[in-house]
Order: C-alpha cells, then sequence, then structure tokens
C-alpha cells in the first residue's frame, strides 16, 4: 500500500471514529456515554476510605518516569492519577505518600500535592515532605528497597504504583503482598506491567493510565469511547491482516 492510500485510510478511520464517538450520540440527544469499567478505578474510592478510617497513609508512586525523558508524558498522566486521589484524601488526618526514583520528577509530585490540598481549601496542611525521592535508575534495586523500608515504618493501607516500573516491581509486590494491602500497578516497560497484571489486585493496561480524568475527575467521556473504538479497529484490523495473509498463501 502507498504512502497516499495509507494516509487516505487513517484520515477515513479518524472520521468515522469522530462520527461514531461525537456525532451519533448528539443525533440521539443526550450525551451520556457509560464508560467501561476497569476494576483499578473501582477500587480506588474504597482504597482512600480504608485509609482515612485506619488513620494510615495511602502510598502513589510514579517509579522512575520522568519529566524530560521520553517518559514525560506518562509522568505527567501519572501525576494527574496521583492529583485525583489525594485529592479525596485529603480530609484525613494521615497525607498521602508520593514517592518517586527521578529527580526531576520531585517537584512535579510536590505541586501535584499542592494542587490536591488547595483544590480542597486545605493549603495549610500540604507538606512537601510527604513527596520523597528513593534512589533513580534503571531497574533499581534501591528504589524498591527504599519503598519496602517505608511500607514498614509508615504502614501504608494501599498502594498505588503507577508509572515506569522493571523487575524491580516484583520486589515491592512482594511486600504488598506480605502485609495484604490492596496494590493497583501499572507500567510503561514490559516486564514491570507483565509483574503488575499478574502480582498486583488491580492493573491498569496501556491507555488506562490516561483516562483518570473520565473516571476520577469530571472530564467528559469522548476521550475514553475514541479509545476504546480505536483499539477494536487496530484489532480488526490485525485480525483481518492474518486472515489476509493466510488467504493469500493458500491460493
Amino acid at each position: 500500500m502507498s504512502l497516499v492510500n495509507t494516509q487516505i485510510v487513517a484520515i477515513l478511520v479518524l472520521v468515522i471514529v469522530f462520527v461514531a464517538v461525537v456525532g451519533v450520540p448528539r443525533l440521539r440527544g443526550g450525551n451520556k456515554r457509560p464508560l467501561r469499567r476497569i476494576r483499578a478505578y473501582d477500587m480506588l474510592p474504597a482504597m482512600v476510605g480504608s485509609s482515612i478510617e485506619a488513620d494510615r497513609p495511602i502510598h502513589l508512586s510514579l517509579g522512575s518516569a520522568g519529566v524530560g525523558s521520553e517518559t514525560t508524558l506518562l509522568a505527567i498522566a501519572s501525576a494527574e492519577l496521583v492529583y485525583y486521589v489525594v485529592q479525596r484524601a485529603t480530609i484525613g488526618d494521615t497525607p498521602p505518600i508520593v514517592s518517586v526514583s527521578n529527580p526531576l520528577t520531585l517537584p512535579l509530585a510536590q505541586d501535584t500535592l499542592r494542587r490536591a490540598y488547595q483544590s480542597r481549601g486545605l493549603s495549610n496542611r500540604f507538606s512537601g515532605l510527604s513527596a520523597r525521592w528513593y534512589p533513580s535508575g534503571s531497574r533499581s534495586l534501591a528504589f524498591a528497597a527504599g519503598v519496602t523500608a517505608m511500607m514498614g515504618v509508615e504502614r501504608p493501607s494501599g498502594h498505588v504504583l503507577v508509572g515506569s516500573y522493571g523487575a524491580e516491581l516484583a520486589l515491592i509486590l512482594m511486600g504488598t503482598s506480605r502485609r495484604r494491602v490492596p496494590t493497583i500497578a501499572a507500567s510503561d516497560q514490559l516486564d514491570g506491567q507483565a509483574i503488575a497484571y499478574v502480582m498486583s489486585d488491580a492493573p491498569l493496561i496501556g491507555e488506562e493510565v490516561f483516562v483518570s480524568n473520565a473516571y476520577l475527575g469530571e472530564s467528559a467521556r469522548t476521550e475514553t469511547t475514541a479509545l476504546d473504538l480505536l483499539r477494536w479497529l487496530v484489532i480488526l484490523t490485525m485480525l483481518g491482516g492474518a486472515v489476509v495473509s493466510i488467504i493469500n498463501r493458500g491460493v
């Protein structure tokens, strides 16, 4: 397929998605779109409630996702998720803990905490010390050791580990499993995502990290519906290509 044909197909797909997501609901006279259920987002309110009732912090981590690197968008999306969780947890007496392993992400974590407290009119309760840096590095065992040690001291009631993790995520999740603490996890690294899927209570997969505003905030649901539709279009395209390849080989 030539480059021009590929561009035409891409434009047609985008037009179809736009019409299906935006145009059709408006023609039907409504703008409410049911969200696909994601267990991790269903769990979060209960995790925050448990943190408040037990007077124990909820721990949120961005891992090694860093501002100014190839994981910048992931760091921003993860920080947005952290914002909505912290916003709900501010009414508790024990402040949430946010951990990072990239030094450049520490100011982002501190600002996220500040915005969350400010949105509730509780700026006087904000403390930058709630954002913590642990030793960085790819597949950082030091970061995993620091987080595990923090678990023993602070005894978080739950963990939301959404960012960039490698194999070191297994050590952290082993610690949460021993303490029987609910955990949500996700990673942009293949090995880290595999570990999150197997060992966490509710993994977030792929672009699910980027739709926290639709599930926890007040965002329009158009973006989430579009992502789901595009996912199925990609799957159908791959399956169609495989079928055509098999037929051609048979011929």
